[in-house]
């Protein structure tokens, strides 16, 4: 597979000085990451991207797999996690030279980010808004496409029920009626020892295999407990109801 030219953009970016601060040796002689190198020569980023997860976790500072971290997920079109493994990688390794082209995939995850909302309310050319700002647009969108979903169903039901909240006003004469009660639908059970987790915002499937198991390795899992939500993604949104299988 040949390189991107993202790829060969970062490659200029990992410098000679790995030394850890914790005193562990070079973090480039981390077997984590010289595997997560050799499966990025084969082209095979996911796998890749574990591998560096995995450096991150053992090690206190790691600037260079935060590095290729936020690279991939970026490559992988993931764009929060991305921002912040990119901008751990400067924190941990601040050169002027090496923290200019960094900050560049910092605003091209940014452009992303936005791109990826349902409408394009921004115009990616035009600047670029703060992380913050970022997830609460993706928080807003999430709870928007809930209520979408709700309306659509209670007008699939027949039953024109209002939300929870609202007035009834009477158009004619005679007292108005009183609202259907809503059907919710039941909760199917979650597996033998499976439980449940809502997602936040900037969270991943990463990120949630770490919280719940102490590793990011098992992040397949839950996509596979959860593929009726998302299919074959790696992106959540926030709000979603996750089944964590034992």
């Amino acid at each position: 597979m040949r390189a991107t030219p993202l790829l060969l953009l970062l490659t200029l970016l990992t410098g000679c000085d790995n030394a850890s601060v914790s005193g562990e040796g070079p973090e480039t002689e981390h077997p984590d990451y010289r595997q997560g190198s050799a499966l990025l020569q084969q082209g095979d980023n996911r796998r890749a991207l574990e591998r560096f997860l995995n450096v991150i976790a053992d090690r206190r500072e790691s600037p260079e797999a935060h590095l290729e971290a936020g690279r991939l997920y970026l490559e992988l079109k993931d764009p929060l996690p991305a921002i912040y493994h990119l901008k751990q990688s400067i924190r941990l390794k601040n050169r002027p030279e090496r923290a200019a082209s960094v900050a560049q995939l910092i605003r091209t995850a940014e452009k992303l980010f936005i791109q990826q909302i349902p409408g394009q309310p921004f115009d990616p050319e035009a600047g670029v808004i703060s992380v913050d700002t970022s997830q609460r647009i993706a928080q807003l969108q999430a709870e928007n496409s809930k209520l979408k979903r709700e309306l659509e169903e209670l007008l699939r039901q027949g039953r024109g029920a209002p939300a929870s909240g609202s007035t009834l006003v009477n158009l004619g004469p005679g007292p108005a009626a009183p609202a259907a009660p809503a059907t919710v639908a039941p909760t199917p059970p979650l597996p033998a020892g499976a439980r449940s987790y809502t997602t936040v915002a900037g969270d991943t499937l990463f990120g949630i295999s770490r919280k719940a198991y102490g590793t990011p390795n098992r992040w397949q899992d839950i996509q596979r407990a959860n593929a009726d939500k998302l299919g074959s993604s790696t992106q959540v949104r926030p709000g979603m109801v996750l089944v964590i299988p034992q």
